[in-house]
């Protein structure tokens, strides 16, 4: 993991930038942040927040809780590419970051993310592993969230998952094996979130592992990095 360097120095800090609220406090639910791009307020978890490496280079803190001031951006392609524009003036140096590297960042560390967050729902006893307990979950009303592989296709022609389709509570990212690894099983193709906030969250982080990235290249970018 690469620590971020604060970047409340007037020589590093990013205008319209701010420090994250303290974990836990009402403020940090709830506060509303500017996006450095558009300039539009929104609340905390329709932003992504960025701090300054070591290195001169923008690292994305999707949990929000890195130390030293940050740069809040709407996940869109076009405050994206503005918000890289505004932090470079701020600093009135060029950042050792493409937009392409930004994406592909993103899409790493919320697939990262979106993996935890499917172990902590876990550990929590707020998820139904497989077919017949999901199936069983969205039966009884106390599914909060589907979540199917890629690659389980009987999964996605089940006859609840339908249902569940059409109710907007299902999402299909990863495959069998990675969900699998996150589980501590050989392998996954289909679960049920229970818990309102975590099945929020987990919604969040898959949407940014779909951000679209602007060019066949983005897979030739620089190594990803991951701060908070």
């Amino acid at each position: 993991m690469t620590m971020a360097t604060p970047i409340s120095e007037p020589s590093n800090s990013i205008a319209g930038a701010s420090a994250p609220p303290r974990e836990g406090s009402t403020s940090a639910a709830h506060a509303e942040r500017t996006c450095v791009a558009c300039r539009k307020p929104a609340g905390r978890a329709e932003l992504l927040r960025f701090v300054l490496g070591p290195e001169g280079e923008l690292l994305a803190d999707l949990a929000g809780h890195a130390p030293g001031r940050g740069a809040w951006v709407h996940p869109s392609l076009d405050c994206l590419k503005k918000g890289i524009a505004q932090v470079e003036r701020s600093l009135k140096q060029p950042l050792k970051t493409r937009l392409e590297e930004v994406l592909v960042q993103i899409r790493a560390s919320a697939n990262r993310r979106a993996l935890s967050l499917v172990g902590a729902a876990r550990r929590a006893k707020a998820l139904s592993l497989g077919a017949d307990a999901s199936q069983e979950a969205w039966m009884s009303g106390r599914a909060e969230l589907v979540v199917i592989a890629t690659d389980a296709r009987s999964a996605k022609s089940a006859a609840w998952v339908e249902e569940a389709r059409a109710a907007g509570i299902v999402v299909i990212w990863s495959d069998k094996s990675e969900l699998g690894a996150a589980l501590g099983r050989d392998s996954v193709g289909i679960l049920v979130l229970t818990e309102p906030g975590l099945a929020k969250s987990l919604v969040s982080a898959v949407s940014l592992t779909q951000l679209a990235l602007p060019s066949s290249r983005a897979s030739e970018c620089a190594k990803v990095t991951e701060v908070g």
